[in-house]
């Protein structure tokens, strides 16, 4: 299976963002603007038959989706030292994988 975009040293946060977005491309979403600003990460979709609106502004600890400029969902998560690598494949499915741990998880070893 074949990687076609790949995204590393993320937040769980970002990593749960990026996966609701993909989701959102499944289900007739197609995405009109990226983009990186200082400390936030800014999604613009539109979908393709109703043409609701979608945005998501994803930060290190949290992020939050407006639909039709509405607020619709904000999520906040305090874990931003663990980091994430998230692939998505050729079949459109994604993986995620912790690359490192946070220092407040206890690694136990055999």
């Amino acid at each position: 299976m074949k990687h076609l975009s790949e995204f590393t040293d993320l937040t769980r946060a970002q990593v749960e963002a990026l996966l609701e977005c993909f989701d959102f491309l499944r289900n007739g979403y197609i995405q009109v603007l990226d983009h990186t600003y200082v400390d936030s990460w800014v999604i613009l979709m539109k979908h393709s038959r109703n043409g609701n609106t979608l945005a998501v502004v994803i930060q290190r600890n949290g992020y939050y989706i407006r639909k039709n400029r509405v607020l619709q969902k904000s999520v906040v998560i305090k874990d931003t030292r663990s980091r994430y690598r998230l692939f998505v494949n050729s079949d459109m499915s994604v993986g995620v994988v912790r690359t490192s741990q946070g220092a407040d998880v206890n690694s136990v070893s055999s």
